[in-house]
């Protein structure tokens, strides 16, 4: 069932994308086609102001037929991604991270290899084995965290970490 989009009193019609059994349920299709339905809308939005578009535009002008192809090019371009959410990172092991990171990078660049060459997984790879391999970096980790926290309670309530 195609989707209508209303913007200044003017219907663009877009087709559907998912329907059941497109690796979804039909409540799902009907989500994702409503999510896709409204950055179209956002777009249309944005591309009338431009064009000239408005509620006066009659529907046969050329204008108008413009916007609903480029609108009808634009939501069929739309994928939809879906990224996992991040794993939780004890403030200790994010610091870890930057830490092993900084030290993979320098060695990169010493040993001559721009590091915007190599791949988020294989430098996601490098990170681990590091960490892996030198478990110092985590304890120094650990203490700079205490550190900041310190630093930050101190800044925040001295009375409450003030040594007697």
């Amino acid at each position: 069932m195609p989707l209508p989009v209303t913007i200044h009193n003017h219907t663009f019609s877009l087709p559907d994308r998912f329907s059941e059994g497109h690796v979804c349920t039909a409540d799902e299709a009907m989500v994702l086609n409503a999510f896709l339905a409204g950055k179209a809308q956002l777009f249309v939005q944005r591309e009338a102001k431009k064009a000239g578009v408005s509620e006066l535009t009659p529907s046969g002008s050329d204008r108008y037929d413009d916007l609903e192809a480029r609108t009808v090019g634009y939501f069929q371009s739309l994928t939809v991604v879906f990224t996992p959410p991040r794993a939780f990172m004890t403030p200790a092991a994010r610091e870890a991270e930057k830490m092993a990171r900084n030290l993979v990078v320098t060695k990169l660049n010493a040993s001559g290899v721009d590091p915007k060459t190599v791949s988020e997984a294989q430098l996601s790879e490098y990170i681990s084995n590091l960490l892996t391999r030198r478990p110092e970096i985590f304890a120094e980790a650990e203490k700079r965290v205490k550190a900041s926290q310190h630093l930050a309670l101190s800044a925040l309530m001295p009375e409450m970490t003030s040594e007697a």
